[in-house]
């Protein structure tokens, strides 16, 4: 087994409304400090909740909405913004550093190998972003998150991990219960974001390292 940690530095439009949102954040904690209704964005974990979130990809916040007193924000001219409600086929991995190299990684896997791969996250929000990817390069995959039933789960795992299956990558939710789950199938596995307690990302990197896995991970 190989690990590898990779440190991604952020787009450049990641980094502006990185930088915008804890200038507001800032901003927000002065304004309100003799007042005892505090903003909830002055919450600390769920500011690095945001943050995570945004360095997955900016996408996966909404930007007017969740940072609040970001007036001066500049939106490059080829950004889509999402609109709320309606569903853009498009991923613009260009403005998230996670994901362009996740795009070249999984392009490069699928054209030089029969490996399939696993590819984690702590929010389903990533997760539908990469199906959203994988259904324009038209990829083949399975997922599993708390949504699915648990007398499902199995019967999904273990048609991933038949050889002769045709999907190439497993979504999992790492809040889904996925500690038990044995995805030897698949001899690759990606971690999209830590989680709070590292033992669980310890557990994560375990799902397709286990017994009977015939190939290196």
């Amino acid at each position: 087994k190989y690990e590898h940690v990779i440190f991604v530095n952020l787009k450049p439009f990641q980094k502006h409304v990185y930088q915008s949102a804890l200038k507001s954040w800032e901003i927000d904690k002065l304004d309100r400090k003799n007042d005892p209704d505090i903003s909830n964005l002055t919450q600390p974990l769920k500011a690095i909740g945001l943050l995570k979130k945004l360095c997955n990809h900016p996408d996966l916040i909404n930007i007017e909405e969740d940072l609040e007193n970001v007036n001066d924000l500049k939106y490059p001219a080829d950004y889509i913004r999402p609109i709320k409600g309606k569903t853009s086929r498009e991923v613009q991995t260009q403005f998230s550093g996670k994901f362009s190299i996740l795009e070249r990684f999984l392009k490069k896997i699928k054209s030089e190998s029969d490996d399939k791969i696993v590819l984690i996250s702590n929010y389903t929000q990533t997760l539908d972003l990469i199906e959203k990817l994988r259904r324009i390069k038209r990829w083949g995959s399975i997922r599993l998150d708390g949504t699915m039933n648990i007398n499902k789960r199995q019967k999904t795992v273990d048609r991933f991990n038949d050889p002769e299956g045709q999907e190439f990558i497993f979504l999992l939710s790492s809040k889904a219960g996925g500690c038990g789950i044995n995805l030897i199938g698949a001899n690759r596995l990606i971690l999209m974001d830590p989680d709070w307690n590292p033992a669980a990302d310890q557990q994560a990197l375990a799902r397709v390292w286990r017994d009977g896995q015939k190939k290196d991970c």
